[in-house]
């Protein structure tokens, strides 16, 4: 089976898309930590900002054909399987192509400790 006709589900595309910035942003806390640790120690560096980023607000627009249903317990789909690959995508009419858009924003979540 070519590349543009193998299948993915619904589930697992949206899920790569949450983890891979999801450990964007874990990579760059880990590496403002590291700077931060950095910049304490160096008297020059001490007067200057660490820099650290956010990641803001995400657009995604996501173009698929559906495939068919995957994880089909009691009669009832779990899950969809479908065709991300631009090649499949391109030969497709447009009212075969599904389009499915999504906004990320961040959620701050600090994680402290109560002096005691």
């Amino acid at each position: 089976m070519s590349d543009e006709n193998k299948s993915i589900s619904l589930k697992t595309v949206v899920g790569g898309i949450l983890q891979g910035l999801r450990e964007a942003k874990h990579v760059g806390d880990i590496e403002s930590a590291k700077l931060f640790d950095e910049y304490k120690q160096n008297a020059v560096l001490s007067a200057f900002s660490v820099p650290a980023f956010t990641i803001s607000d995400v657009d995604i627009e996501l173009r698929f054909s559906i495939v068919g249903p995957a994880g089909v317990q009691e009669g009832k789909a779990e899950d969809i399987d479908i065709n991300i690959a631009p090649a499949s995508l391109k030969g497709l009419e447009a009212h075969h192509i599904s389009v499915m858009k999504f906004k990320l924003a961040p959620v701050n979540m600090r994680v402290f400790e109560e002096n005691k």
